[in-house]
């Protein structure tokens, strides 16, 4: 009986243990996690439009590389412009980004090129000290005709660590370590460390996942992230029952905010590359994550410190938006004042000057 004792506590430290990951100090992991082909009238463009950028300094300014095709069978050249800072997500991170010195660019069908974007950000953090912010970029693509359309990409950019994989369903002792998740969910009786260990168990999934997915397993994969919905489901269900007993809830909800940003770019990653078949239950897994998301963020958004950086944020919003929208049409007028026959590199010319003409007539303004 003793031995048993010492075996079962053995396994529980183990599965404690499971899942802990840290960065080397000052290391940078930038990942594509989904491409996107957009057309804008007869051009197709493919460029990455979700990053998940981890780091252990996440407040520090970064680089990362958009690589832009213009495809083969594009009719005819697309410029790239401009890119512009659309949104941060939440709304108690902050950041700046700057212009990129290749533009504007010109690519013909068939021709890809590579747009460096540095972005400093300054991101949310959690209670645990992880931080994150989901930071919505666009680059503004022209045809020779002025038809502009946004190229938009995330980039995530976070400080918190998914648990290794540790034993998969192809472990024979695989069984064991679920057996060991049981137990621990049976000698916690707080709502609020179940919700905990609830989301805990949806990361091992995930992360499982994502090892069945390296080794092409995608029945696995599915029936996983399965596992994966129906966690993080019980630890919504976990917590909105702590919160009916008059328990704070505010950790958990920012924990779970903080893991399913991290997580939709994680089932994203793993969306890219699986075939078909898979796709039903890959992208029901995508859906929970984000609504789960969603909860967290409306419970979050009630805080009164939220409410008044959500307002700032809308703010912000509106005058990148508009922003957007008065390039738009300075590229137009651009087009029909040079005459669209000219070359698209003129046109570029143009653009570059008038932008200057635009940064001294700002820089008088603050003199």
């Amino acid at each position: 009986m003793r031995s048993l004792a010492l075996l079962l506590v053995a396994l529980l430290a183990m599965s404690a243990l499971q899942g802990v990951a840290v960065f080397a100090q000052g290391a940078v992991e930038v990942q594509v996690v989904k491409w996107t082909t957009a057309e804008i009238d007869g051009i197709y463009v493919k460029y990455p439009s979700h990053f998940l950028l981890r780091t252990s300094t996440p407040d520090e300014a970064y680089t990362y590389d958009i690589v832009v095709e213009n495809l083969a069978d594009s009719v005819e050249p697309v410029t790239i412009l401009h890119i512009t800072l659309e949104n941060v997500n939440p709304p108690m991170a902050w950041a700046e980004i700057g212009e990129p010195s290749e533009l504007p660019l010109v690519l013909e069908p068939g021709q890809s090129a590579t747009i460096t974007v540095t972005v400093d950000p300054t991101t949310w953090k959690s209670p645990r000290g992880v931080e994150v912010a989901n930071v919505h970029v666009a680059l503004l693509a022209s045809t020779a005709d002025g038809d502009a359309e946004l190229l938009r990409t995330v980039i995530t950019v976070t400080s918190h660590t998914m648990p290794e994989a540790g034993m998969t369903p192809s472990n024979p002792f695989y069984g064991i370590k679920r057996f060991v998740e049981s137990i621990q969910l049976l000698l916690t009786f707080d709502p609020v460390e179940r919700a905990k260990l609830r989301l805990r168990f949806a990361e091992q999934r995930l992360a499982e996942a994502q090892a069945m997915a390296e080794k092409g397993d995608y029945d696995q994969v599915c029936k996983l992230l399965s596992d994966y919905e129906d966690e993080l489901n019980k630890c919504l269900e976990e917590a909105e029952s702590a919160e009916a007993q008059g328990k704070s809830v505010e950790e958990v909800q920012e924990i779970v905010y903080e893991a399913t940003l991290v997580h939709q770019a994680v089932i994203e990653a793993v969306v890219e590359k699986a075939p078909q078949q898979a796709m039903q239950g890959l992208e029901k897994a995508l859906e929970v994550s984000s609504h789960g998301n969603e909860v967290a963020t409306q419970k979050l958004c009630q805080r009164e410190a939220w409410k008044k950086c959500e307002d700032e944020h809308k703010k912000s919003l509106e005058q990148q938006k508009q922003k957007c929208e008065e390039m738009k049409q300075k590229w137009k007028e651009v087009v029909e004042e040079s005459g669209a026959k000219q070359s698209m590199e003129k046109l570029c010319e143009q653009w570059k000057q008038m932008k200057e003409e635009e940064f001294r007539s700002y820089s008088k303004k603050r003199e």
